[in-house]
């Protein structure tokens, strides 16, 4: 884990913080394990991306097709939100987030939410997703061939890129590739607001939480 210089129990309350528990009690009501009042992080230089899965799942198209929209907020999170449910009525549930390792140190500060401390920036840039319909009949079925592929980078949070395999919404534990601008090349390298011209493509697990 990137968490800093934590105890194992610092360490365990920066995690349960970031999955969004009340662990300081902030509402004074004596329970530390229930979720606190607000849990979505800024979506500063990030643009809602929404994602249109088809028919799929219970769904329908075009009447109630499965939408999901990824953005990428600055404490730390590369977020999917479900658009509506199966039965049409409004969602707006987080089915899966994904925090990268080099957005873990952010915890720290965002948890002491202290005066005069600076914004911190983690994820802050806009997701962009390469989508393959083999058979284009508007749904992305994994049997069929299809493929979801989603890419954000850091912007002002780093320079690194990730990448996300992501054909079926809802599944856990995304298929994660983390890419950092090469300074061996002989071109200027970019921070990721931009394209890298040469990249390192590595393995990140980073940490991924499902929450309702």
């Amino acid at each position: 884990m990137n968490l800093g210089k934590t105890t194992a129990t610092e360490a365990a309350e920066l995690i349960a913080y970031a999955r969004g528990l009340d662990i300081d009690d902030l509402d004074g009501d004596g329970e530390r394990l229930e979720a606190r009042d607000w849990l979505f992080g800024d979506a500063l230089h990030s643009r809602p991306l929404p994602i249109n899965y088809g028919a799929i799942g219970g769904y329908s198209s075009p009447d109630n097709p499965a939408i999901y929209i990824a953005v990428a907020t600055n404490d730390g999170f590369l977020r999917m939100i479900r658009n509506t449910r199966t039965g049409g009525a409004q969602s707006g549930e987080e089915v899966w987030a994904f925090m990268p390792r080099s957005a873990m140190p952010a915890q720290k500060v965002l948890r002491a939410n202290g005066t005069g401390m600076t914004h911190p920036y983690t994820i802050d840039g806009a997701p962009v997703a390469f989508i393959q319909d083999r058979n284009q009949d508007g749904s992305i079925v994994a049997s069929d061939g299809d493929r979801v592929y989603l890419y954000v980078g850091m912007r002002r949070g780093g320079k690194n890129y990730y990448a996300l395999a992501r054909t079926r919404a809802v599944s856990s534990a995304p298929t994660t590739r983390k890419a950092t601008p090469s300074t061996s090349s002989t071109r200027k390298p970019v921070n990721s607001c931009g394209r890298p011209s040469r990249v390192a493509a590595t393995a990140d697990p980073g940490c991924s939480s499902t929450r309702a």
